[in-house]
């Protein structure tokens, strides 16, 4: 009855109440940080403004063995942390950066930044801010983390760049800018596999020579 009293008597009261009760369940419990959904329209604002957005993706490394060796409580903790690092860094190497998390609970995060003021005319520019902020993301966590061997703290890190195009519709380019930048990570993360492959193979066939 207290519900129906309040909606009579105060309906933009129950506006604001359900808008908190719809961001608290768009926000990720372990970041604190908004998913997609709060800041699409934030985005949507730039790349209107400026012709153009950047996009970074980031992905923790080895997820599932962690979560399974140190627990839920412990992988939460590490969330917490990376979202804080991740946010850090976003406010000093780009402007106006957005953070979010790619979804509920998951384990990676996309920022999304204005990309006046940054000199990426020269060859391999977003590879380079791609590593670079991979090993500070690397560094920082494992300073954090003392006692988790270094080897098992890790990132994915890919970047793309929005072109904006008034005939698409906008939703559908931020979505593929995304995948573009998800894309990249996943090339890298084949990459690494097969260069492992290929160390393998040779401490083997060394093995078998001496």
């Amino acid at each position: 009855s207290g519900w129906v009293g309040l909606a009579v008597g105060d309906p933009e009261a129950v506006q604001a109440a359900g808008r908190t009760a719809l961001e608290t369940a768009l926000l990720d419990r372990a970041t604190a940080l908004p998913t997609l959904p709060i800041v699409l329209d934030r985005v949507k604002e730039i790349m209107i403004e400026h012709g153009e957005i950047g996009v970074v993706f980031i992905d923790i490394e080895q997820v599932e063995a962690l979560e399974a060796e140190y627990g839920w409580a412990f992988f939460d903790e590490l969330l917490s942390n990376v979202g804080q690092i991740v946010s850090a860094e976003a406010k000093q190497r780009f402007t106006n950066p957005i953070v979010t998390c790619h979804r509920t609970g998951g384990s990676s995060f996309y920022i999304f930044h204005e990309t006046r003021g940054q000199d990426l005319s020269e060859e391999n520019a977003w590879e380079r801010i791609a590593n670079d902020l991979r090993q500070t993301l690397i560094d920082t966590t494992r300073g954090r983390f003392p006692n988790v061997q270094s080897d098992q703290i890790g990132f994915f890190v890919g970047t793309a760049r929005i072109d904006y195009r008034p005939q698409i519709r906008l939703e559908r380019q931020v979505y593929a800018g995304m995948q573009t930048a998800a894309d990249a990570v996943r090339d890298a993360e084949q990459q690494r596999k097969k260069q492992l492959t290929r160390e393998l193979r040779d401490i083997i066939r060394r093995k078998r020579v001496t």
